[in-house]
Order: C-alpha cells, then sequence, then structure tokens
C-alpha cells in the first residue's frame, strides 16, 4: 500500500512539473487550463480554459499575477489574447482590461470602473485596453494607451480609431465584441515600449504604439499580470492565452588588462655638429654644446630613452 502511495505521489509531482511554467520570466500558457505559478485576486475565476477577470456584472475588480518575481529592468516580450463580451449594459459596456508590471506584489489590482483595476498602483506600468470614456481626459471610444504610476487619466500614448487627441495612432478595429490579439515589447538597453495588436494570430509589421519609458522606479523585482473592472455599466472580461518571455542576462566577461610592453633603452651613437633630430617612431631628441645627453623621445608605439654625444656647431635634420 505504501509502495502504491509513492508511486501515485511521483506521478501527481511529475504532472505538475509539466504543468507549471519553467520560471516566472518564461511563462506560456496556450490556455488556463492550469493557472500554476499564478495568483488570482478578487473576482478573476479559472472558467474552463479561460482567465475571466470580471461576470457581467456591475462594480467588480479582477486580477492575476506571477507569483514569483522578474526583473523589469531586463528586456521581455510577452503576448497575449483577450476578449471582453456578453455585457448586461450594452450598447454601454465597461470599463476594460490592462496588461501590468507593478512593485506592489502578487495581489496588486485594486479599484472599480475607470481604473480598470490598477488605478493608484506605484510603481508601475500598464498597458490599458479601455472600451469606456470614464474621464474628460479619456479618448473617445475603445483605445490602447499606456500609463505609468496608476494614474488612468493621463495618456503617455495611445490609439484609438480618430485618431482624436491625445491619442495619435489609428485603433482599426473594436476591442469590445472580438478577440484581440496584442504583443507588448521593451527594450530595456533603449528603454523602449511596444505595442502590437490585431485581430489574427500573426503580428503586426508595425507597432501601435512605440515609446520611451524606463522602468527604473520598479525597482529590480515586480509583477507582471493583468487586470480589469466594471463599475455603473459591465462586461465580460476574459484572458484567453498568455506568453511572457524574459531571458536571462547573458553575462559579459571583464576584458583582459594588457600588459605594458617593455621598452628597450637604446644609446646614440656621437656625432658632430648640432642636431636636432624628429623621430616618427621613436620620438625627437635635441642636443646643444660640446657634450650633451639627448632628451627622452616618445614615438607612436612605444618611447625610446636616447643618450647622446654631440660635438661641433654645425646643424642638421635627421630621423631617428
Amino acid at each position: 500500500m505504501t509502495r502504491r502511495l509513492s508511486t501515485l505521489c511521483l506521478a501527481l509531482l511529475a504532472t505538475l512539473a509539466l504543468a507549471a511554467p519553467a520560471s516566472a520570466t518564461d511563462l506560456n500558457y496556450p490556455d488556463f487550463s492550469s493557472t500554476t505559478g499564478l495568483t488570482l485576486n478578487g473576482s478573476a475565476v479559472q472558467n474552463g480554459n479561460v482567465l475571466q477577470l470580471t461576470p457581467a456584472e456591475n462594480d467588480k475588480t479582477g486580477s492575476v499575477f506571477t507569483s514569483a518575481a522578474l526583473n523589469p529592468q531586463e528586456s521581455f516580450s510577452t503576448k497575449f489574447a483577450l476578449s471582453m463580451h456578453d455585457s448586461t449594459t450594452f450598447p454601454l459596456p465597461a470599463d476594460g482590461m490592462a496588461f501590468v508590471v507593478q512593485s506592489k506584489g502578487p495581489q496588486g489590482g485594486d479599484g472599480l470602473g475607470g481604473s480598470l483595476g490598477f488605478g493608484e498602483i506605484k510603481p508601475s506600468v500598464a498597458v490599458e485596453f479601455d472600451i469606456f470614456e470614464n474621464f474628460p481626459s479619456d479618448p473617445p471610444g475603445d483605445h490602447i494607451s499606456v500609463v505609468s504610476e496608476g494614474d488612468v487619466s493621463t495618456h503617455l500614448a495611445c490609439a484609438n480609431a480618430g485618431p482624436t487627441p491625445p491619442c495619435t495612432a489609428i485603433l482599426p478595429f473594436a476591442l469590445y465584441g472580438a478577440l484581440v490579439y496584442a504583443w507588448v515589447e521593451y527594450d530595456a538597453a533603449t528603454q523602449h515600449l511596444k505595442v502590437f495588436a490585431g485581430q489574427t494570430g500573426e503580428k503586426p509589421a508595425t507597432p501601435l504604439i512605440d515609446y520611451q519609458i524606463s522602468l527604473a522606479p520598479l525597482g529590480t523585482s515586480s509583477y507582471a499580470g493583468f487586470t480589469a473592472a466594471t463599475g455603473a455599466s459591465n462586461a465580460v472580461h476574459d484572458l484567453l492565452s498568455w506568453n511572457f518571455d524574459q531571458a536571462d542576462p547573458t553575462p559579459i566577461a571583464a576584458p583582459h588588462a594588457k600588459k605594458a610592453k617593455k621598452c628597450p633603452v637604446h644609446k646614440g651613437k656621437k656625432h658632430k655638429g648640432q642636431h636636432k633630430g624628429k623621430g616618427k617612431k621613436a620620438g625627437a631628441s635635441k642636443a646643444k654644446g660640446k657634450k650633451v645627453k639627448g632628451k627622452k623621445g616618445k614615438g607612436k608605439k612605444c618611447g625610446h630613452k636616447n643618450k647622446g654625444k654631440n660635438k661641433g656647431k654645425g646643424k642638421g635634420k635627421g630621423r631617428s
């Protein structure tokens, strides 16, 4: 009986190991039949193969974040599919979803309505997929935008159907009632955040948004995930799949210090006359008087010490 239980335990552990992602910085969820490695908060639930962040009910908020921390100072790329649908308050569905990197913790996420579930979380950077105009500063209609420090009323860069200020890019499709694929890429070296979006699994050639932003305020320990919220209006907010890649940094070996070459000491020959020498490689030496020692010369590759004795009064130019 004991042997049989041990065998069953080993089989269960093996199954869990296969279901779990390799690490917090290498996530791959083609669907959510498993939520291993994730922390669900608020109204977020596993609904079959889908992560439902909110139901079609008013005043709900839900979030999901990586259970383990990642380093936001490293480059990353992520791809996900989401769907907002079946509002019971249509034609006014609300409010939207967001991809968020924040340093509060895996339980991060709070707030209703226009906060999209991440309002006021500091420090944070988010890409929001907004389907409701909540604030006077909100772009009209569906929009995708970059915001920071949980300030959902300030859009650093955005795309909507206009484009209507403050947006400068065109969003060519509606976010509500359709399957939305999105790609977010962050280049730590150039501090550029790029956002791509489409209605198929094929990544567009051109980003909707390319914005320079530093993730330094997030420190070296943060959590990536998604939030959603409803208010006086609602919609179902579903996350269908998610892939997140953050390659481990390759250590750069320190260059080996080069040993300084020892320069040979040369003794000058005896010359007649007052001599001025201009050296291409070994540097110039000057001598005056009957018996004068030449000065040290500096060359392109190696400086030489020249010692010479000079006699007479003549003038001459020579190479050394």
